[in-house]
């Protein structure tokens, strides 16, 4: 498809990261321009001397060849990449839109704010990797956290039952104190 700078220059290979392309028509004429001209004669097919009529028949010894051309308003000729239908009359200006690409580079302002949702869509790319790492990671670290809960968890009871056979002790400890205080008193 056509492609054109602002100004109707011809814009062969667009740079789409500098610019965007956008959709639009211009109107265009179609007109059919004669190379050869028909060539014909007449042939007599029948007489009438009565009346003194004849029958005639015309035979194309050349045919007409011709092309379109097709000018913008202003009258400058181009190269239209559209269909003309065959059977459109060759007497007849025609009247068409062309389609074509407008190529618009992009604003410093818009070059700026598309480097910075790029650079906002590359965190939140980085951001999702990360959090999906760390999800994937997840059972392993579960498993050793309830691994460590367990051991926390057999530390405790052993704590748990070492301060019980303690207290067993210093209860004995308190009774045989007592017994000995209660002796010595009683040993007076």
């Amino acid at each position: 498809m056509l492609v054109l700078d602002e100004s109707g220059a011809t814009v062969a290979d667009p740079d789409l990261k500098s610019g965007r392309l956008e959709e639009r028509q211009r109107p265009v004429v179609h007109r059919y321009v004669v190379d050869v001209e028909e060539q014909s004669h007449e042939e007599v097919i029948a007489e009438y001397p009565e009346t003194g009529g004849k029958d005639v028949e015309i035979v194309v010894d050349v045919e007409e060849q011709g092309h379109w051309e097709t000018r913008l308003e202003d009258g400058e000729l181009i190269e239209f990449d559209g269909v003309i239908p065959g059977d459109m009359p060759h007497e007849l200006e025609v009247t068409d839109a062309q389609s074509y690409m407008l190529y618009t580079p992009y604003t410093d302002e818009e070059l700026a704010e598309m480097a910075r949702l790029e650079a906002e869509r590359k965190r939140m790319e980085a951001e999702a990797a990360e959090r999906e790492a760390f999800l994937s990671s997840a059972p392993a670290r579960v498993e050793a956290a309830e691994a460590a809960q367990a051991d926390t968890d057999d530390a405790l009871c052993a704590v748990y039952e070492a301060s019980l056979a303690l207290q067993a002790t210093v209860e004995d400890q308190d009774a045989a104190i007592c017994a000995l205080y209660e002796m010595t008193l009683g040993g007076e």
